[in-house]
């Protein structure tokens, strides 16, 4: 723990963050699907860009 301007930080190993939460959230958690994730990612890119390139320009 550091503590900075009155704030506290800690540290957490990936354990302990799994630990939290299934603590805090159980069996609703789901393992992430890396190849998905990252096509789900180029996909909101690619859609971000075709709306900035076709929007109508402000007169």
């Amino acid at each position: 723990m550091t503590e900075i301007n009155g704030l506290k930080t800690y540290t957490l190993s990936p354990s302990e963050i799994e630990a939290l939460l299934l603590t805090d959230f159980g069996g609703k958690l789901q393992p992430v699907d890396g190849v998905k994730l990252s096509r789900q990612k180029q996909q909101q890119a690619k859609a971000a860009v075709y709306k900035t390139r076709f929007s109508k320009p402000n007169t």
